[in-house]
């Protein structure tokens, strides 16, 4: 941990009573997570501490939070960032991810903080503690609160062991690391219960969300010009109608790439008519980030994502062929096809 930047920190939370916690759009248990830790630790300290996140907070998340820590904003109820504050970012992989609060950020003169393990650059003027290799961004967060002393509660351990499961997949993704078990370990004896954990992330989910997984399982394909990429699609109508969750949809692509032979997957979800996300997994060592920052977005190698906004047919068609070009490039040409 880069001494000087601790104590750039330390002079921010002396300085300053009020601190706004950000993560982006649709946001995941590993954003959550670490900006909740934080704000925690911060309204311990004393100070007005709140997360504010651009978009509904996920049913499934809700089981780690109290009444009042979380503030959802939608426009036009877009929050005035005072120059007074600090305001912290979380899982930031580009400004774009954060919706409707993007502008308000880009223009507000507050004093910004960084915390992210994503590849590439936040493009934000600000202190930055960014570690690629860490499993999670609740991985840095830890990382931060150890390195300042900071006595790790249950109230700090449990949001922080969410964000850590989630995103290393239950410890299975490629950065996780001995560290990111050790720092696990710690979170244990902090009084975590993995099983409760576990029992919220995964085991209970709407029935909308099971036919969504439904609707996805049956519709996966593999590309008829090149067999090692699978996508499938969950279309506005399930969504619409069964009140199926962001969240709900988060893992499902995980489905394309179990496929023999499979290196690369997407799942395409139609969340409008004409606003598509994409959510990008891959193996053996298949980057598919560079696909998703074609297309606006970004991630990580192995999981990355973007939204766009055309008709779904026209984003599976640029998104497929970028996805073989980029095949193509990293592990050579395709050996044969076979119909989708």
């Amino acid at each position: 941990m880069d001494d000087d930047k601790l104590k750039q920190l330390d002079a921010l939370i002396e300085r300053h009573d009020e601190f706004i916690h950000v993560t982006h759009v649709n946001p995941d248990a590993d954003g959550i997570g670490s900006a909740l830790a934080m704000s925690r630790y911060l309204t311990s300290l004393g100070k007005r501490s709140r997360v504010v996140i651009p978009s509904p907070l996920p049913r499934r998340l809700a089981f780690f939070t109290r009444p009042g820590e979380i503030q959802s904003v939608i426009a036009p109820d877009i929050p005035h960032f005072s120059p007074d504050a600090v305001v912290a970012l979380y899982d930031i992989s580009n400004l774009g991810r954060l919706g409707t609060l993007e502008a308000p950020l880009r223009a507000s003169r507050a004093p910004k903080v960084v915390f992210d393990h994503h590849d590439g650059d936040a493009d934000l003027d600000g202190l930055a503690f960014i570690d690629e290799g860490a499993g999670a961004t609740g991985q840095v967060i830890f990382e931060v609160l150890e390195a300042r002393h900071v006595h790790i509660s249950v109230d700090l351990a449990l949001p922080l062991y969410v964000a850590l499961v989630a995103d290393t997949g239950s410890f299975n993704y490629g950065k996780t690391s001995p560290r990111t078990h050790v720092i696990a370990a710690a979170l244990l004896e902090a009084g975590v219960r993995p099983l409760e954990v576990h029992g919220m992330l995964e085991g209970t989910r709407s029935l909308a969300a099971v036919r969504a997984l439904g609707e996805v399982v049956a519709g996966i394909q593999v590309d008829g010009e090149d067999s090692r990429i699978a996508h499938a699609t969950l279309r506005h109508e399930l969504l619409s109608t069964g009140g199926s969750e962001p969240l709900d949809a988060g893992d499902l692509v995980n489905y394309t790439i179990a496929l023999d032979g499979v290196l690369a997957g997407v799942l395409f979800v139609q969340v409008e008519p004409r606003v598509t996300r994409l959510s990008f997994r891959s193996k053996a060592g298949v980057s598919v980030v560079e696909t998703a920052r074609a297309l606006g977005g970004g991630g990580h190698m192995n999981a990355a994502g973007a939204t766009v906004t055309a008709p779904l047919e026209e984003v599976r068609t640029r998104v497929l062929t970028h996805l073989r070009k980029s095949l193509g490039e990293q592990v050579g040409p395709a050996s044969g096809r076979r119909a989708g």
